[in-house]
């Protein structure tokens, strides 16, 4: 006797969720009548290209499924995901699908369409108003130009994230500012801007921003509940966020706090021409990481951008081998009271000039630096050099450090981590007496392709 079958949709909704897989839901139509259609009703929605056989059109499948959702009742959606390849004739039904989504999503919209660099001219798609959905995310590629209305409110939207889209910039700054009244985390990512290079946001409830948006000149926002902005590859960013917390900037040339902050969580800044004045303007850092820059001259400007740094509690310093001594112990002599040092060490460039700031025999000094608080150091290694064996006897060499609990070492290992964490443990312990923490993860791969389930072909097929 077929117990299953006499379960209540909700049930049989739990069941096929558990699949996690929306080919494997439909295949359960050839059970029997009673679950010819329990499908079409479940909430989530899966559709990943790589799951289909090359005989059968991915579009086709995906605006069959959605038509299948389309019958009466209307069945409100709690995530769709949908993955797919780039396609010529894609746009009207990429707005489609946008369309579909708008009116059934009441929890998250996921949408990546792979890249196509071959195309000379964007095709416009339109994102409707979403009155229901709590998140989207969008991954459209530049050839995309997504078209945004002025009119409609995204009631329910939390979360938006857009990568690689065309944008106008007024109609974004209307959908942040006037269309998400409850939006918090917004990301914008390697998104191209078009009709001003100048972006302004205002958002009464935003509380995260990562933006990365080509050309653009200047980004102001104003944000009362802001706490934390990543912002890269813009000219001037001016920020009214009395309730920042966490700032990340690369690339930035110049970068105003509109409000006195003072204190900062995590501040975290790559090639920056806006340093120095930033430092200037902060009290207390607790988490502070920079990164050392590979040519002579950002090098030297970066040593001269350093001189004056706020209080912190940690410090990571990422650097290329043979400028992390001389970073370090220069941070250093300006951040002594920290109780945590991080030292990130990436692949090796080919050797300075004899004229480099690194080459200065003042700069691998240590003499002159008090660390009377420093606990804990960590090495972070992405190949396997002996560096960090040198950087940590001039640093066990300070006379003031004498708080020091422990010293760990992270290392990528392809091959027999645990030869190398011997091999490491015995190098450290040459030099240190402290407690040892060794970490050593494998390298792995992912397999650029998987290959499709079973019967995908025959149930694609049968959508049609």
């Amino acid at each position: 006797m077929d117990h299953i079958s006499d379960l209540p949709d909700e049930l049989l909704h739990g069941i096929l969720s558990r699949l996690r897989s929306f080919p494997a839901a439909v295949r359960t139509s050839r059970l029997s009548r009673r679950w010819c259609r329990v499908w079409a009703s479940v909430p989530d929605i899966t559709l990943v290209s790589d799951l289909i056989h090359q005989g059968t059109s991915f579009l086709d499948m995906v605006d069959a499924a959605l038509a299948a959702y389309s019958a009466d009742p209307p069945v409100t959606l709690r995530n769709v995901k949908i993955s797919m390849p780039y396609h010529n004739d894609q746009a009207g039904r990429v707005s489609a699908w946008l369309l579909f989504a708008s009116q059934r999503v009441a929890g998250k919209l996921d949408l990546r369409v792979d890249l196509a660099y071959h195309k000379q001219l964007p095709d416009e798609i339109d994102l409707p108003p979403f009155k229901r959905a709590m998140g989207i995310a969008l991954a459209l590629g530049a050839h995309f130009h997504l078209r945004l209305s002025p009119v409609g409110v995204f009631a329910a939207l939390v979360d938006l994230n857009i990568t690689l889209a065309t944008m106008d910039a007024r109609e974004l700054e209307v959908l942040v500012s006037s269309q998400c009244p409850r939006l918090r985390n917004l990301t914008l990512m390697h998104v191209t801007l078009v009709n001003g290079s100048d972006l302004s946001i205002s958002s009464a409830t935003l509380r995260r921003l990562k933006f990365h948006a080509l050309e653009t000149r200047h980004l102001d926002v104003s944000a009362p509940n802001l706490e934390e902005v990543k912002v890269r590859y813009v000219a001037d960013v001016h920020v009214a966020a009395p309730n920042l917390a966490e700032l990340v900037l690369a690339k930035i040339r110049q970068f105003v706090f509109a409000d006195a902050v003072g204190h900062l969580r995590r501040l975290e800044v790559t090639q920056c021409s806006a340093m120095a004045p930033l430092m200037r303007q902060l009290d207390m850092v607790d988490e502070l990481r920079l990164q050392a820059p590979i040519g002579e001259e950002e090098f030297k400007r970066f040593m001269d951008d350093t001189n004056n740094l706020p209080k912190c509690d940690s410090l990571s310093v990422s650097s290329y081998p043979h400028r992390t001594l001389p970073s370090v112990l220069h941070l250093l002599r300006r951040v002594s009271s920290i109780k945590k040092l991080v030292i990130l060490l990436s692949h090796p460039t080919d050797p300075c000039s004899l004229a480099c700031a690194c080459r200065s025999p003042h700069s691998a000094m240590a003499h002159d630096i008090t660390l009377e608080s420093l606990e804990n150091i960590e090495f972070h290694l992405f190949r396997r050099g002996e560096e960090y064996v040198e950087i940590l006897k001039h640093l066990l060499s300070i006379p003031t450090v004498r708080k020091l609990k422990s010293v760990s070492v992270h290392v990528s290992c392809a091959h027999h981590p645990a030869s190398l964490r011997n091999k490491i443990s015995n190098k450290v312990r040459l030099v240190s007496d402290v407690g040892l923490i060794i970490i050593v993860s494998e390298s792995w791969h992912v397999p650029m392709h998987r290959k499709p389930e079973p019967e995908l072909n025959a149930i694609a097929s049968s959508l049609l």
